[in-house]
């Protein structure tokens, strides 16, 4: 019985600790901050890779049925995008040319490919696919000068 409970103790603390590294390696790349708004004006911040493409940022994820923040960009597509503590208004729009989302799918590969290994991971032990047919990239435009 002692085995067993050292066993199970060293599975759990195995399995803490890759859960662990795999979150480091998420952070261990650039990360933004993306403000969104909701419909009663709630205000939320969402961290995220980011890659540049055509002189833009561009943001992303491969399920967004598991993510709150695509719905509230498409019900209002204004957001602040915070970058190295700069905050900027920007307008997104969401990519539908397939060469294009290859072009910043291979930005994302080659930037994040370390921090991707701690991505996956989690998404296998939490449920969430990764469904290129479902993806989502978004570009990020400067707001329209107001005046």
């Amino acid at each position: 019985m002692k085995r067993l409970a050292i066993i199970a103790f060293g599975a759990a603390l195995l399995f803490g600790t890759l859960v662990g590294i795999a979150y480091l390696l998420i952070e261990s790349g650039e990360v933004i901050v993306l403000h969104t708004t909701d419909g009663q004006g709630s205000t939320f911040q969402t961290r995220l890779w980011v890659v540049d493409h055509q002189g833009r940022p561009w943001v992303g994820t491969t399920d967004p049925s598991h993510t709150t923040w695509v719905a509230r960009i498409r019900a209002n597509p204004t957001v602040e995008f915070e970058r190295e503590k700069v905050r900027e208004c920007r307008v997104a729009i969401f990519a539908d040319d397939p060469a294009v989302r290859a072009r910043v799918n291979k930005l994302y590969d080659e930037k994040y490919r370390i921090p991707l290994y701690g991505s996956r991971f989690l998404k296998i032990i939490g449920g969430i696919r990764r469904d290129v047919e479902e993806q989502v990239l978004i570009s990020l435009e400067p707001c329209p000068a107001r005046g």
